[in-house]
């Protein structure tokens, strides 16, 4: 799947227009989404942003995407208060439950550990 068939199931998804969020802030949301993903693959390596998402993940980042979405409004809150505006997410950045089944590859000190994928 493309980066531009990611943007465009993200678009239809989230319902979003492009008066409402240029392609360039869709692109960070779907970018934040797959950093959130390769961190949890690879807690332990520094530069897990830099690697490739594996496909699999395709249909996880377009799913962290949307919800960081939709989060700009009141959707994922589980307290609101009104005048000192005040709101409380199920989760700061991406919720645990959209990360839970991905499970983190680990390392093995004295074996050749090069390529987990």
């Amino acid at each position: 799947m493309t980066d531009a068939e990611k943007l465009a199931i993200v678009r239809e998804i989230s319902g979003v227009t492009l008066e409402e969020l240029s392609d360039v802030a869709l692109d960070y949301y779907l970018t934040s989404a797959k950093e959130a993903i390769l961190k949890r693959l690879w807690p332990t390596d520094p530069s897990a942003s830099e690697r490739t998402l594996p496909t699999q993940f395709n249909n996880r980042q377009i799913m962290i995407a949307v919800d960081l979405i939709q989060r700009r409004g009141a959707e994922g809150e589980t307290a609101h208060s009104e005048t000192g505006v005040s709101r409380t997410y199920r989760n700061a950045y991406v919720p645990s439950d959209l990360l839970k089944d991905i499970v983190p590859f680990a390392r093995i000190p004295g074996i050749n550990n090069e390529e987990e994928t």
